[in-house]
């Protein structure tokens, strides 16, 4: 019996199940006796839902394929199927349930390493060359120790994914099941029954620009459309078999969906069925996304290939209701916990056709399942902003266009203040309510600039202090001379440039407290990369004096993105400046994107070239390296490694 569960029912609706009144289960058991125990479950779940007009949740395995004639391994412990009808259903907020103390989880250890996967698709590849299938869904499960609240678990692996077919079950005898599934399987409203096969993977880009060239890359890929296309023709051909003649319909091809870590190419079908719940499943079931093609003789085959049940894995978890309605999802991203002896397993797999590498194929696996990982924590965008109560934001149109493109990359919503400056301005003076004027000698509070920290989470936050004027260059026009100075330090430690929190301004700013603090000796620290190259300051962009033996005269350089580094509003507004207007620079010098090696800091420390800084809220600097801040040991090796590249 299920206890209870908690289920994504729409996008933004969660509904949690209790008061467990009456089982539909079917054990583990032989073919011969599954044929007819399992389309007698689910007659009866139909006629139950019906009588009792009460929803049913629970799941399908997928060794429940064995009933429909479909080869699998003899099912181990855990049922063919397994349907608990609830008398209670209430809505619910994922933050509102009791998380109990938390969980812990030892290192998932697959039991494929990569070489024996690269063994097992070259074994594809035969079967493949022999025209025995067209497409194999090979998948391996993933193991590790497991204690605590599998709730808490559930709702950080859905975190990770954003799964919309999200279901968590708590079942007798310990054992919890934790499905963060971003795949449809099939959804019925009357005679309306949609799926939405889910074929091709990519990984997320580092920013907004770098995601949609993913993105658009999948979309036209040969390999991953013809293996879209391939399960969505068997989609359609399964529902072809119950559907009204003519009905089934295929609306949408193709289409891209966006996930915290991954990218999914999606496909829709429709169709018109009077079938009852038997006939739909024995016509559709297992799904063909996670089978291949074709579907009885590749099962054949994936016995063959994995070592041992899926389980819930690859099955179906949801919901079936009164008035012919169900939505049940493919259980893919799917966990099975076992309190009773402190273990945990997920599955995960990718489709495999002739010209898949198995390193790419090993790295999809990965890709999937890192939702398993520690969870990012609770963050939001960050913009700290130079506001006078006269002028307003400076460079608001910056600071808008980045926080916009990073909102849209974690797909987040601005609070309504930020969407324009008048409401910005409104709202930061608001905050700070300066204390009014008293006397005529006091200096006009209207004219002092302010450093705004905006923090754009489901509220706006802003935290507001003074700029002292003499340690900053005016934001706006020609800075004075000479440039205020910032006492500037070498990171002890580099960057990965494949780190996405690199690229977006969030209030995850650990990283950057931390190399600050490592130099507590400078005001600002200069990050470098596992490439051995400069990237930025932790509060600024740097930009370097150039005066190569080529260059006809000198010039500035700051670093392109690609080298893992924020996109400043000031130096964005350099590089691209507004029409009409030339930003000043020092000596006038032209500004180029070019990567920069550390040993070009030599340079700086021997006097030959300057190293500014700069953002939005203070303007430009000129960094000070000198012998009381020395650059530590770690610039030679990283010297030798470019000069040997």
């Amino acid at each position: 019996m299920i206890r209870e569960a908690l289920l994504k029912t729409a996008p933004t609706r969660w509904e949690r199940f209790s008061d467990p009144l009456e089982t539909v289960f079917v054990p583990p058991c032989e073919p011969r006796e599954a044929a007819w125990r399992v389309p007698a479950a689910l007659a009866r779940l139909e006629d139950r839902a019906e009588k009792l007009h009460l929803p049913a949740v629970g799941f399908i395995s997928y060794e429940a394929g064995c009933a429909y004639g479909l080869a699998v391994h003899p099912p181990a412990e855990t049922p063919l199927l397994c349907f608990t009808f609830f008398a209670s259903r209430e809505p619910f907020h994922p933050g509102d349930p009791p998380r109990g103390e938390g969980y812990t989880t030892g290192t998932w250890e697959p039991s494929l390493e990569a070489q024996a996967y690269r063994e097992k698709v070259l074994r594809v590849k035969e079967y493949l060359a022999a025209g025995e299938t067209y497409q194999i869904n090979l998948t391996f499960p993933l193991r590790t120790s497991f204690s605590g609240d599998p709730r808490a678990f559930f709702f950080d692996i859905c975190a990770a994914q954003g799964g919309a077919y999200a279901a968590f079950l708590e079942m007798e005898g310990g054992q919890a099941l934790l499905s963060a599934s971003p795949e449809l399987f099939l959804h019925r409203q009357g005679t309306h029954l949609q799926a939405l096969p889910m074929k091709g993977t990519a990984r997320r880009g580092r920013t907004l620009r770098e995601d949609q060239v993913h993105l658009e890359r999948l979309r036209h890929c040969p390999k991953e459309r013809a293996e879209n296309l391939m399960i969505t023709d068997m989609i359609r051909n399964d529902l072809g078999r119950i559907a009204r003649i003519g009905s089934v319909r295929v609306p949408e091809l193709f289409s891209v969906e966006r996930y915290p870590r991954v990218l999914q190419m999606v496909s829709s079908v429709t169709a018109e069925s009077e079938a009852t719940l038997p006939d739909l499943l024995e016509a559709t079931f297992p799904c063909a996304s996670i089978t291949g093609a074709p579907k009885q003789r590749t099962m054949e085959l994936i016995r063959t290939l994995e070592d041992e049940p899926r389980g819930i894995y690859t099955g179906s978890v949801g919901i079936i209701e009164s008035g012919r309605r169900l939505r049940l999802n493919v259980a893919i991203r799917t966990v099975q916990v076992d309190l009773a002896t402190g273990t945990a397993r997920f599955g995960v797999g990718s489709g495999i056709v002739w010209d898949s590498d198995p390193h790419r194929e090993y790295q999809e696996c990965a890709t999937k399942a890192s939702i398993l990982r520690v969870p990012d924590p609770p963050f939001a965008l960050l913009e700290t902003v130079r506001w006078n109560r006269l002028r307003g934001v400076t460079r608001f149109e910056g600071h808008l266009k980045r926080a916009r493109e990073s909102a849209r990359y974690f797909n987040m919503t601005l609070p309504r203040e930020f969407r324009d400056h008048t409401s910005l301005h409104e709202a930061i003076s608001a905050a700070l309510e300066p204390p009014r004027e008293t006397s005529p000698k006091d200096p006009p509070q209207v004219s002092r600039d302010w450093r705004v920290r905006l923090i754009l989470g489901p509220r706006l936050e802003i935290e507001g202090t003074p700029l002292p004027e003499a340690t900053c260059s005016p934001a706006e026009g020609q800075p004075g001379e000479p440039l205020p100075r910032r006492r500037t330090a070498l990171a002890t430690s580099p960057v990965s440039p494949d780190n996405p929190w690199l690229y977006h301004k969030t209030t995850r700013r650990e990283l950057y407290e931390h190399h600050l603090a490592s130099r507590p000796e400078a005001g600002e620290v200069l990050l470098f990369n596992t490439r051995g190259n400069l990237t930025e300051g932790c509060t600024t962009s740097i930009f370097l004096e150039r005066k190569p033996p080529h260059a006809a005269r000198p010039y500035l350089a700051t670093p392109p993105l690609s080298e893992g580094l924020l996109p400043g509003v000031f130096r964005e507004e350099l590089l691209h400046p507004p029409p009409g207007r030339r930003p000043w620079t020092p000596k006038g010098m032209p500004l180029v994107e070019e990567v920069l090696p550390l040993r070009l800091l030599e340079e700086v420390l021997q006097g030959k070239v300057s190293l500014y800084l700069g953002n939005s809220l203070r303007g430009w600097m000129k960094a000070t390296l000198d012998d009381s801040v020395p650059l530590p040991p770690i610039l030679e090796d990283y010297e030798t490694q470019d000069n040997a590249l």
